[in-house]
């Protein structure tokens, strides 16, 4: 047998293997922050080179990082340049400066960004960010459950509907007969006595 035939189940295997692994996804998902800092610094801004950060990562020249002495690790800053005005969001994994009057160290990427790298340091605003969280599917909206009718059994009697009944109406009441006017007796003239007239004796 050739050797390339005994090759070639291992290379269908490691053919399958490869199809079968998911690419990872490189699609940046879309970061809105609150325009209202949760608080503001203004200092002087470096930037520094380093093999490891304080959090445990690796030290990445170009990314968008900085070193803080006190803010959590995965913070989220905005440096405001004040000279051009110019600003970019990074993101604290390291601690430092430890120079007096500065507040903030960036990586290489970060400073050519912000336009700080051939200057060195910069006076800056430092903003702290809170991140907004953004839903999967933000235009899928969920549909409310809808009652099911429960269909009647057969045999069974259904009660009306309220909507159907129809409102009672009350019979009237019998009319009276008309009585006949009674007629008044009219009154009976009463017999006028004369007096006779007294004259005097002559």
């Amino acid at each position: 047998m050739p050797p390339i035939c005994r090759r070639l189940p291992a290379l269908l295997f490691l053919l399958l293997a490869s199809c079968a692994t998911p690419l990872p996804d490189t699609t940046k998902k879309p970061v809105l922050y609150n325009p209202q800092a949760v608080s503001s610094e203004t200092g002087i801004a470096s930037w520094y080179r380093d093999k490891r950060t304080a959090s445990g990562e690796r030290f990445s020249g170009t990314a968008l990082a900085a070193a803080h002495k006190k803010l959590p690790f995965g913070t989220k800053v905005r440096v405001i340049d004040l000279k051009t005005n110019k600003s970019i969001v990074v993101r604290i994994n390291d601690r430092g400066p430890y120079i007096r009057g500065r507040i903030i160290d960036l990586t290489v990427g970060a400073a050519r960004q912000l336009g700080m790298y051939d200057r060195g340091i910069a006076k800056v605003r430092m903003e702290v960010l809170k991140e907004i969280p953004l839903l999967a599917k933000p235009n899928i909206h969920e549909k409310p459950a809808t009652k099911t009718k429960a269909k009647p059994q057969p045999g069974a009697t259904q009660p009306a509907s309220k909507s159907r009944e129809k409102p009672s109406v009350k019979p009237a009441p019998p009319a009276k007969p008309a009585r006949p006017p009674v007629e008044k007796p009219s009154p009976t003239p009463k017999p006028t006595t004369t007096k006779p007239a007294i004259g005097r004796n002559r």
